[in-house]
């Protein structure tokens, strides 16, 4: 799902700018929520890498803050498509 994401950011980089940057910023809240600073991190006995446990909870803690983001996006379609529809009937007479 991210890769598929991603692929459609780059479609038109800057009319989803936005939308990356949600994207960047939810991937970063993932990660503060997912990775422990143990003392080992602390101590840099573990440079640079993240478990497979941990990069897991990244992907799926993104993927879910993206599938409520698209909800949320269809749910404001649902409620902006009448009203536009509204506006259209009013100066098409």
């Amino acid at each position: 799902m991210l890769g598929r994401i991603w692929r459609w950011f780059g479609r038109s980089s800057t009319e989803q700018e936005d939308l990356r940057m949600f994207f960047e910023e939810t991937t970063g809240m993932c990660f503060q929520e997912c990775v422990i600073l143990s003392k080992s991190r602390l101590l840099g006995k573990t440079k640079n890498e993240l478990t497979e446990r941990e990069k897991e909870c990244i992907k799926k803690c993104t993927e879910r803050k993206l599938k409520l983001f698209l909800e949320v996006e269809k749910a404001i379609l649902k409620k902006v498509q009448p009203v536009s529809n509204q506006i259209q009937e009013t100066h098409s007479v």
